[in-house]
């Protein structure tokens, strides 16, 4: 309890002393701002003005952006897996529909749902064949498509997975 107090007033102490007084002539009393404490007033946010931190969070980076002109948006469409097919037990072949803004395509494969120490692949191609390790294991395959922007790649969405 006392050090919550104690908190408090340290913390109170701090906002009262970030406002600086002029001192001398006509401007007495007058913080930095150009207002008087008279002039200051609160008022309390209404109920439908409340707004989570994480949603304050996000409508703030969304407002940077804009303003800096590097708004984030996916300019690329969700990746499509057309077919896939095991080949020789050990071989997979797949091929992606084809998106027109995009300079290339990456796949990632893993034997686990959650794709944990997953094999990426990447390429411009529309058709890839993947050689997987084991024999009659099954496979979880998802790809995405990316574009090249200031020598960065910009990558889209991921598609649904799918199981060899």
């Amino acid at each position: 309890m006392k050090k919550k107090t104690l908190l408090i007033a340290m913390v109170l102490t701090m906002v009262m002393s970030t406002s600086v007084f002029a001192a001398g002539g006509d401007n007495y009393g007058e913080d930095i701002f150009g207002t008087t404490s008279s002039q200051v007033t609160t008022t309390k946010a209404s109920a439908t003005e409340k707004t989570t931190d994480k949603e304050n969070i996000k409508n703030n980076v969304e407002i940077c952006a804009t303003q800096n002109g590097t708004e984030n948006k996916n300019i690329l469409k969700k990746a499509k897996i057309v077919s896939i097919k095991r080949v020789n037990g050990n071989k997979a072949k797949i091929k992606l529909k084809k998106i027109d803004s995009a300079s290339g395509y990456q796949l990632c494969y893993s034997t686990n749902k959650k794709f944990k120490n997953n094999k990426k692949v990447s390429g411009s191609k529309l058709s890839y064949k993947l050689k997987l390790v084991k024999k009659g294991k099954k496979y979880y395959v998802k790809a995405r498509a990316f574009s090249l922007s200031n020598n960065k790649k910009v990558y889209g969405k991921w598609s649904k997975v799918k199981k060899i």
